[in-house]
């Protein structure tokens, strides 16, 4: 979800190659992502490209939920290296 983070939308192909997972494991964690509503897919087409892509985009609640993870996250980060330099 990160990754669409910054895109915003993304065709499989690229997520595939962004996040260097195989393509089953992708295709389970899109549809679990989907079912809660974090993201959104569908099916198109791209110019001078051949038969239709599958496109994956964030969602409002999905941006919301990965922002708010990502503060926690770096909240924790900066309570450990806060820790660590008084140790020092």
């Amino acid at each position: 979800m990160a990754t669409l983070l910054g895109l915003r939308k993304a065709t499989f192909t690229e997520l595939l190659l962004a996040v260097k997972s195989p393509k089953s494991s992708l295709n389970k964690n899109l549809a679990m992502l989907e079912d809660y509503g974090f993201v959104k897919q569908s099916r198109g087409f791209l110019f001078a490209v051949p038969g239709p892509r599958k496109f994956v985009e964030i969602t409002t609640e999905g941006e919301i939920a990965i922002k708010s993870h990502l503060e926690v996250i770096r909240k924790a980060a900066d309570k450990a290296l806060a820790s660590r330099s008084e140790e020092a």
